[in-house]
């Protein structure tokens, strides 16, 4: 849909419009932009191992660390648990050490104790993903239960746990965050995020640098993005923690080594492809709406006006089939064909429709709903692909 609407810009003003993406997991970027914008990408810096025209790799310069164990002798559940609960100790116990404070100063370290407990508090926080609701629930529980018993029991500072998953009010994320942004004092903030997949994408926070895997995500790309999340001021730990019970895990844990340092190149493509068959009937109606307002006239979002003007001849049926097959890039295509004779189809319904029912009342919008194939109006968000059911108690 971004696409199409931006191919009515592009008509307009007689420019082409540059696209610069950055991303961490790029696979067959070249096939997945073409189906995107219908134009040929290039990538930068080139992706060669070991070297790079823009860049070079500093050696000594660790963003992450990256640690892969199964958990022996009791379920998965309690395993991780005390993995996460045992990390916070070991964190715990490093503020207001002056052996610790000796050792880090003969390593180079040039400030004070107070400097060195701050950037010990930047590794206060732990991240917790999983693949599955179900999961985070269950783990939630032994954590605010066992875990937090266990630290009671140590003195410690317990765990305050916030989810940041789809099922996650955004307010109530962004309220999260704010929280951890603004005190310099983790201990007083939310320090135990249980995530799903919905972390991976825009959420930077510098005092992000611990992150558990409760077994491995579905797929390298999700894994990529999520660790990301870490490490991205200080240096990261990432703790994979592998689930014997899946064979795939256990591969992962077979070539821990190998599959690290190939991970780039195992990003599986993104599944995607412009001429999808049933892709068109949830677009056109947004299309044409939009051809209508914005290249008519807003007065054209009454149906009524629609229908004057169609009778008068001042809109032609044919010339909207004619934008709507160039804003589609359908022109002299083969793979076309098939979108060309479905606009053919939907703008005839339309029109009919728009004759037959167009009164004072009725918008562009209700004319779509009743005369589209899927009776359906302009998308409002990408949700709106799915079918609604409406679900009640009587």
């Amino acid at each position: 849909m971004n696409y199409y609407s931006r191919s009515l810009i592009q008509k307009t003003y007689q420019k082409k419009i540059k696209y610069i993406a950055a991303t961490a997991t790029i696979s067959n970027f070249e096939e997945h932009v073409l189906n995107l914008y219908s134009k040929y990408a290039r990538s930068f810096p080139v992706n060669i191992k070991g070297k790079n025209v823009y860049s070079f790799i500093d050696e000594h310069d660790i963003s992450r660390y990256i640690i892969g164990f199964a958990p022996y002798g009791g379920s998965m559940i309690e395993g991780i648990q005390k993995s996460v609960t045992y990390f916070r100790e070991l964190i715990s116990t490093l503020f207001d050490d002056p052996k610790i404070y000796e050792e880090v100063s003969k390593l180079g370290f040039e400030g004070d104790i107070k400097q060195l407990n701050d950037i010990i508090m930047k590794y206060y926080i732990e991240i917790v993903y999983h693949n599955s609701k179900s999961d985070t629930r269950e783990l939630a529980s032994a954590l605010q239960n066992q875990g937090n018993n266990y630290l009671h029991s140590k003195g410690l500072n317990e765990y305050e746990i916030s989810e940041i998953s789809g099922d996650s009010d955004f307010k109530d994320i962004k309220s999260v965050i704010y929280r951890i942004q603004k005190e310099a004092d983790k201990k007083l903030t939310p320090n135990l995020i249980m995530a799903t997949s919905s972390i991976s994408h825009g959420v930077d926070e510098s005092s992000f640098n611990q992150i558990f895997f409760y077994g491995m995500p579905n797929n390298t790309a999700e894994y990529i993005q999520a660790y990301s999340r870490v490490g991205r001021t200080y240096p990261g730990f990432v703790m994979d923690i592998i689930r014997l019970v899946r064979d795939r895990d256990k591969s992962y844990l077979k070539n821990f080594v190998l599959f690290h340092e190939y991970k780039d190149k195992l990003v599986e493509p993104v599944p995607i492809n412009k001429w999808a068959k049933k892709a068109i009937y949830s677009t056109i109606p947004g299309l044409f709406s939009g051809l209508l307002i914005q290249g008519y006239g807003s007065e054209f979002y009454h149906s009524k006006n629609i229908k004057d003007a169609f009778l008068d001849g001042r809109i032609s049926k044919d010339e909207l089939k004619k934008h709507l097959i160039h804003i589609y890039g359908c022109n002299n295509l083969p793979a076309g064909n098939e979108y060309s004779k479905v606009i053919d189809s939907e703008v005839d319904k339309i029109y009919q429709g728009i004759i037959n029912l167009a009164d004072g009342k009725l918008s562009i919008s209700d004319i779509l709903k009743l005369t589209t194939t899927i009776q359906h109006g302009p998308m409002s968000s990408l949700r709106d692909i799915d079918v609604m059911l409406e679900m009640g108690l009587s």
